[in-house]
């Protein structure tokens, strides 16, 4: 008899993606509060009411890391497959929902957290190796503005 489907086999890329920086996370920095915003997924029309009603909100973030760090309250990081940027490094690609997730992101950075995209597994480690690092701001070697 034939089986069905895996559940791994629904899984997209951004998925697996996720999965690899949370288990990378849990590894590295055991003690630090790691959560992920179920934002993503199709929904039925009862489901997107009642997300809006208990306050979701489009363009949050993929992941928080609920750890205080340098001059953050904490770091938020969405997760890409592909990069998000044009050639130049700084102008974001076109896209509604980028647009979003931009806009989230700079009301996080204007409360005090550290928010960004990361695009693929190595930029993803690469963001959160920097955040866990940062020295509180006024300890020797640490830094008022770190780039995050």
């Amino acid at each position: 008899m034939a089986r069905g489907r895996s559940f791994n086999d629904y899984l997209t890329p951004e998925d697996n993606l996720t999965a690899s920086v949370i288990k990378y996370a849990s590894l590295r920095y055991p003690s630090a509060v790691v959560i992920h915003s179920p934002n993503e997924g199709r929904r039925t029309a009862f489901e997107r009411f009642k997300f809006k009603v208990l306050g979701g909100a489009a363009g949050v973030p993929d992941l928080f890391f609920a750890v205080a760090k340098g001059p953050y309250h904490g770091l938020f990081l969405e997760l890409k497959c592909e990069a998000v940027y044009l050639k130049d490094g700084k102008t974001l690609k076109a896209g509604d929902h980028l647009a979003k997730q931009s806009s989230f992101m700079g009301r996080l950075k204007a409360a005090g957290y550290a928010a960004t995209f990361a695009c693929g597994l190595d930029e993803a480690i690469a963001v959160i190796d920097l955040y866990m690092n940062l020295k509180p701001v006024g300890e020797p070697g640490g830094s008022p503005e770190p780039k995050i």
